[in-house]
């Protein structure tokens, strides 16, 4: 009997976790994970230039003329 109520209790515990970090709404790791990847992609794209933009200053290269 003792070990039927510690295997309810663990699953029940386990599910509470799961409830709460994973499933959960606005501050479930989940969400918290998607906002810091968000930043951070958008720092990457903001620092990276695509195409013929403007070359990051001190860096030597030039654009334009032959």
């Amino acid at each position: 009997m003792k070990n039927l109520i510690i295997i309810i209790g663990t699953i029940l515990l386990g599910a509470i976790i799961v409830n709460t970090l994973v499933l959960g709404d606005d501050n479930s790791l989940k969400s918290t994970a998607g906002a810091i990847m968000e930043e951070g992609n958008k720092a990457i794209m903001d620092s990276i230039t695509f195409g013929g933009g403007q070359p990051p200053a001190g860096s030597g290269e030039t654009t334009g003329g032959v």
